[in-house]
């Protein structure tokens, strides 16, 4: 029998490959890639005017993806105004707001999802929500004896966002929620 022994072994050195540097036209010419929508995280639970913008929320949230998706980029823009209505520095408790900031941005999550189907259960609750901090600071007025000529504004104002609101302008009754509280503010 033969025993065959393997030949001298060449040892090849690798020569180096230069990697190509992109040039600012490669980069100019590449197309972006689509960044995804972000998952809307819910907020936590709430009562009071609070807890009705949580369920404006939960009901907003739950129209992604109905229509076959066309609309999920006004409801996500709709959820993140709603999230920066509830922002905790805006509120010194479920009943109470700091800042007119709260019923602009619920005004503007009302707009957004104007003429979404499926979409007044939510708009309708942020208008209620609305209506509830409008109505608390009205009445703590009432009782602490404020200025009668801005608790008249107040109601005049509430009553005309109530009209709007039974007319499914939400964003119109938000509108006047928010100047019948500016006025409960100044009683």
């Amino acid at each position: 029998t033969r025993t065959l022994t393997p030949g001298p072994s060449a040892t090849a050195t690798p020569t180096p490959t230069k990697t190509p540097t992109p040039t600012a036209t490669a980069q100019a010419t590449a197309t972006p890639t689509p960044t995804p929508s972000p998952t809307p995280v819910p907020p936590p639970p709430a009562s009071g005017a609070k807890g009705q913008l949580t369920t404006a929320w939960q009901s907003a949230a739950a129209l992604l993806g109905t229509s076959g998706g066309v609309y999920d980029t006004s409801i996500n823009a709709a959820l993140t105004s709603l999230n920066a209505a509830l922002a905790g520095s805006y509120w010194t408790d479920d009943d109470h707001v700091t800042s007119s900031n709260v019923f602009q941005s619920v005004q503007t999550a009302a707009t957004q999802l104007s003429g979404i189907p499926g979409s007044a259960a939510a708009s309708d609750e942020m208008a209620g929500a609305a209506h509830s901090l409008a109505t608390t600071l009205l009445a703590e007025a009432i009782a602490a004896g404020g200025n009668p000529a801005q608790i008249a504004q107040a109601l005049s104002k509430l009553s005309a966002g109530d009209t709007a609101r039974l007319a499914g302008d939400y964003a119109g009754a938000i509108h006047q929620y928010r100047l019948a509280w500016n006025h409960a503010g100044n009683a």
